[in-house]
């Protein structure tokens, strides 16, 4: 079974996508272009066992059971290990019973998609909080209906990012490095003032977008 492109007439699947890169975490449904079901929760130390009563109501929410789902999306960070760790065997795991495909695409990417839609840009830098003195980032541009990366993936000093021209600079770990990373932006990159989290639901779109412009999946890690 193959998810059908834009427009082509043919069988549409249910994808489900989860991504527990951050604090913030979500599981949505979509049914061709229609999102069926979403869920969005805030784990904490005291209370990482959500998931598994998350998928429940998002699925009865959707009116579905596990067996209908085509496709199986999942974010792979950067992000917490333990939750990148946790939602990537979840999906897994759903797929296995009837051997679906598990379509892994960058958390960032997501990222960096909201902000480009709700600050009205064309590109984005995503920087993250790599500790020790250092930040995770890279740049992604919009092609159409989905992002494509701008250069590499990179470990900075901070404040020594990329200049590749106007944008905006956003970071789910801006209540950390906001204070650094403001000042110390390139000229041209204006700053989301506020963390970000990848949406559950834009990350089922664009893996859906992915997958009609034949964009092999992420290495699933």
């Amino acid at each position: 079974r193959r998810l059908r492109p834009p427009n082509s007439g043919g069988p549409v699947m249910l994808i489900l996508g989860l991504d527990k890169s951050q604090s913030v975490a979500g599981a949505a449904i979509l049914d061709g272009s229609r999102l069926l079901a979403r869920r969005q929760w805030t784990e904490s130390r005291d209370d990482r066992q959500q998931l598994v009563p998350a998928l429940r109501c998002l699925l009865a929410d959707a009116g579905c059971r596990p067996a209908d789902i085509g496709v199986f999306s999942v974010g792979v960070g950067p992000g917490a290990y333990g939750g990148l760790r946790t939602s990537l065997a979840a999906a897994c795991a759903l797929a296995l019973p009837g051997r679906n495909p598990v379509y892994a695409l960058s958390s960032a990417e997501v990222m960096a998609w909201q902000v480009a839609d709700a600050g009205g840009v064309s590109f984005v830098r995503v920087i993250g909080d790599a500790r020790r003195a250092q930040w995770w980032t890279r740049g992604f541009r919009t092609a159409g209906d989905h992002m494509e990366p701008a250069d590499d993936w990179r470990l900075v000093a901070p404040g020594d990012l990329p200049d590749l021209g106007p944008g905006l600079a956003a970071s789910p770990d801006w209540m950390r490095i906001g204070a650094q990373l403001a000042p110390s932006a390139p000229p041209a990159l204006r700053c989301w003032p506020e963390p970000v989290s990848p949406d559950a639901a834009v990350l089922v779109r664009l893996a859906a977008a992915r997958m009609a412009a034949g964009i092999p999946s992420e290495p699933l890690r």
